[in-house]
């Protein structure tokens, strides 16, 4: 009987493993789509290029020291010390006027994220950025429903 439990086990897990495998697959489908749908839209639009720049690069900035961090281990505490030394031109010199305030013991990580949207990705131009991406639309439906329909039924884009 243990045997049996055993097997049924490992081939219910082989069944979730396949199952994970599909959903990964599927979300990854979902956003090349979406990625695409936003380059499309881009090239269709004469928008503003700056800030569509400032918001990639920052954004790429971001999720590489986050990566970076994680893969070192590096403790909460050492955190923003440690991605402060990766800023670079504008960044930097606005970084040597304010890392007085990092030495605060409520100065933490996402603290530091904070300053640095205030100052390098403005409320204004994040509002701006994301009313664009909720008036996106993919055939005749916005960004929104197309997701919320894709995610409610994910099984009909295996095949």
């Amino acid at each position: 009987m243990v045997g049996t439990r055993a097997g049924a086990s490992s081939s219910g897990s082989g069944d979730s493993t396949h199952q994970m495998e599909a959903r990964i697959n599927q979300l990854e489908n979902m956003n090349t789509r979406l990625l695409n749908l936003l380059e499309n839209n881009q090239a269709n639009k004469d928008t503003d290029d700056e800030g569509n720049f400032i918001k990639v690069k920052f954004e790429d900035w971001i999720a590489y020291m986050e990566k970076l961090l994680d893969m070192v281990n590096c403790p909460t505490n050492l955190r923003v010390k440690l991605a402060s030394f990766y800023l670079d031109g504008q960044a930097d010199m606005w970084w040597k006027t304010v890392k007085n305030i990092a030495q605060r013991p409520d100065f933490t990580w996402d603290k530091f994220l904070e300053k640095l949207r205030e100052r390098f990705y403005p409320p204004a131009l994040q509002t701006k950025k994301e009313c664009e991406f909720l008036t996106l639309r993919q055939g005749k439906m916005s960004i929104v429903e197309y997701t919320a329909k894709f995610v409610e039924y994910p099984d009909s884009h295996l095949t």
